[in-house]
């Protein structure tokens, strides 16, 4: 169980660049002249971040599309749920799709 004051909320996010502490610093600096106590947490991984949102060490997660997928199943299994509540206007438009060779017997999934 965290001792972390309750009314701060508490970012995940993965450090896979040096520019990730500048980005987070400057939502800090914003969040906390605007009144909301906040701060966050870097990971060196997705697997590690999702599991720390799961186990409630942290009140936001900042995922990748796989990481929402694992953390979504992780709650399906623990029987909760968790939810997409924003996304960068740079993925708005973003489609994945699965490519196999010409010659794979696999046309559809």
């Amino acid at each position: 169980m965290s001792n972390r004051h309750p009314e701060l909320l508490m970012l995940a996010a993965v450090a896979y660049a040096p520019k990730v502490v500048t980005i987070w610093e400057g939502f800090k600096a914003y969040f906390t002249q605007h009144g909301l106590p906040f701060d966050y947490t870097l990971y060196s991984n997705y697997e590690s971040q999702v599991e720390a949102l799961m186990a409630g060490e942290c009140d936001v997660a900042w995922n990748s599309p796989l990481a929402w997928v694992r953390a979504e199943r992780l709650a399906q299994a623990q029987g909760t749920t968790v939810r997409a509540i924003a996304m960068r206007d740079t993925d708005c438009d973003l489609t994945s799709v699965i490519v196999v060779r010409a010659d794979s017997p696999i046309a559809s999934v």
